[in-house]
């Protein structure tokens, strides 16, 4: 089934604005909660939020709910929708993650060998998961609609196990009903009807 693109309008422009404040914040989440608690002139002991990663749990928690709900609504069931959208909070978990970007320029200078590698790795890593969400959200507003949840991949294998067992009881359920019933060859049945039919005629004439 095609479905047409989705056409831009007014409304998709603030909405997708708004979720570059989050990706932003979620790409700094260290910087933002520190000027967001000087903003506010809240000290430590004051504050009941005293972690950055409250910023990181709360994009990531959002994410999937967001994913979840426009799944469902593109036409998934329950158990595609809920993959999907825990695979993508898997990667909006290391999209947000809490690693100081803004001194990035000052990686190279971390003086053992290892340590320096595996920063840069995260590093990269992060960005990389990062710049996917947004070119999701990206098709999502602007260019595919729906159509872009249906089209990402299934990567939990719980999921196909469950589709798989909904497949093999509905067919328990079809061959019980009707004996003759094969799922795997389902022209065999008529071709043999046709077949003894053809027979009968002969020996008719």
């Amino acid at each position: 089934m095609n479905h047409p693109p989705a056409r831009p309008n007014w409304w998709r422009w603030p909405t997708f604005a708004l979720w570059m404040l989050f990706f932003l914040a979620g790409l700094f989440p260290e910087w933002v909660f520190r000027e967001l608690r000087q903003a506010g002139a809240v000290t430590t002991q004051d504050a009941y939020i005293n972690s950055h990663h409250m910023i990181t749990l709360g994009l990531t928690g959002y994410l999937i709910y967001f994913l979840y709900q426009r799944g469902r609504e593109a036409g998934l069931d329950t158990i595609s929708a809920r993959g999907k959208a825990l695979q993508a909070g898997i990667v909006a978990l290391v999209a947000f993650l809490p690693i100081q970007l803004e001194q990035a320029g000052q990686f190279r200078n971390i003086p053992v060998a290892h340590l320096r590698h595996l920063i840069l790795f995260v590093a990269v890593t992060k960005v990389a998961c990062w710049g996917y969400l947004l070119a999701l959200l990206l098709r999502y507003y602007f260019r595919s609609g729906d159509r872009v949840f249906l089209e990402m991949p299934l990567l939990f294998p719980s999921a196909h196990l469950h589709h798989q067992a909904g497949n093999t009881s509905r067919d328990k359920q079809i061959h019980e009903e009707r004996p003759d019933f094969s799922p795997l060859e389902p022209d065999a049945v008529p071709c043999s009807r046709r077949s003894r039919d053809k027979k009968a005629a002969d020996e008719n004439t």
